[in-house]
């Protein structure tokens, strides 16, 4: 089927709402028994830094984390619990995840303002960005 590209595409606030309802269903039921997404138990360095299971390990749980968090969920949400202990702990290395641990971690910080822990992790991760940036040769 062609699309049209003036065709507007309408759809129900409940379309929506069920939609999210249904994603949040599939992570639910994704998620690994100790708290994460990922699809290898460690970080393997002799694959790509592209990939999920290489320099990005750390990744899918992270962007599973926020979206569940984006979508409504709070920080004490067993699902979203369980991924944010896992975070804690996670040897992330990658700009990508590493990237978005630090977005679960500022909404954790607005869904829990007075949590001053999440504070300890929003300084690392940030070191840990500034200290990956690449300041000599083409990448400056």
């Amino acid at each position: 089927m062609a699309l049209n590209a003036g065709a507007a595409w309408a759809v129900t606030p409940k379309e929506v709402d069920d939609a999210i309802a249904k994603a949040k269903q599939y992570l639910y039921a994704a998620q690994n028994k100790d708290g994460n997404w990922e699809t290898a138990p460690q970080r393997d360095p002799a694959k790509l830094r592209s990939a999920p299971d290489g320099a990005q390990w750390g990744g899918l749980t992270a962007i599973a984390v926020y979206a569940l968090m984006a979508s409504g969920d709070k920080p004490s949400e067993p699902h979203v619990k369980a991924g944010i202990e896992w975070l804690k702990k996670a040897d992330i290395v990658g700009t990508y995840a590493l990237g978005v641990r630090c977005l679960v971690w500022d909404l954790w910080a607005m869904n829990d303002p007075k949590n001053r822990e999440v504070n300890q992790y929003i300084d690392r991760d940030g070191m840990l960005l500034l200290k990956s940036m690449k300041t000599q040769g083409e990448a400056k």
